[in-house]
């Protein structure tokens, strides 16, 4: 059996929610194919009520 690995970027945002037990909730925006030269939970955009972050 041959096994094969590749490093990918992983871009999430963090987006305020309206709920009683958690106050943000997070989830995968995209997936990138190369590894950018950008140090891991570099805030990418900030909006009113959610930021993106390289991860």
């Amino acid at each position: 059996m041959t096994e094969a690995s590749r490093e990918v970027g992983v871009v999430l945002r963090r987006r305020a929610i309206d709920n009683p037990w958690i106050d943000h909730m997070w989830s995968p925006v995209s997936i990138l194919e190369t590894v950018p030269a950008t140090a891991p939970w570099t805030v990418l955009s900030q909006e009113a009520d959610a930021t993106l972050y390289y991860a």
